[in-house]
């Protein structure tokens, strides 16, 4: 009875260890995923911040 008490104990313990790897995996991925975003967003965001730049120069030689 001790034995199988081990094994079960020993066989459900390795089940959560395989679904807690699967669940840390998909994290994984969508913190990848949430990284490229970020970058394609960073990437928009200065390209707005150049623009603004551009256009706040422009004015402000119209005003000289």
């Amino acid at each position: 009875m001790k034995h199988t008490l081990l094994i079960i104990y020993i066989l459900v313990t390795s089940g959560s260890l395989v679904l807690l790897h699967k669940a840390l995996r998909a994290s994984e991925d969508n913190i990848e995923t949430l990284a490229e975003v970020l970058k394609a967003h960073e990437d928009t965001l200065s390209d707005h911040r150049g623009i603004l730049l551009e256009l706040i120069n422009h004015l402000k030689a119209s005003y000289l």
